[in-house]
C-alpha cells in the first residue's frame, strides 16, 4: 500500500499515527510527492510499485489543491494503470 501526499502533510501524518498504532505495518510505504511538479508513475517506480499486483486507489481531498495539469496527469496515470473491467 502506497500512501501519498505532501511531504510536510504526510509527517504530520505520520506523527499522529505513530501515537496509535506502532509499529506502522510494513506493507505500508509512505511516499511523498508534489503532484503538480512530480509524476505519480516515477514516484511509485522508485518506491518499489509493481503494475503486475493488486493497486486500488483512493485519491481523496488531493485534487482541490492542484492545477489543472496536476489533476489530469495523475487521473491518467491511475487510468492506464487500472484493470480493464471483465467483458
Amino acid at each position: 500500500m502506497f500512501e501519498i501526499d505532501q511531504a510536510a502533510t504526510q509527517e504530520d501524518k505520520l506523527k499522529r499515527l505513530e501515537k496509535v498504532i506502532h509499529p506502522i505495518p510494513s506493507n505500508v510505504t509512505f511516499l511523498p510527492m508534489d503532484f503538480n511538479t512530480q509524476s505519480l508513475g516515477e514516484r511509485l517506480k522508485s518506491a518499489g510499485y509493481k503494475r503486475t499486483e493488486q493497486n486500488p486507489v483512493h485519491l481523496q481531498g488531493v485534487t482541490y489543491f492542484l492545477t489543472t495539469a496536476g489533476v489530469e496527469n495523475t487521473l491518467a496515470f491511475i487510468a492506464g494503470h487500472s484493470a480493464r473491467e471483465a467483458q
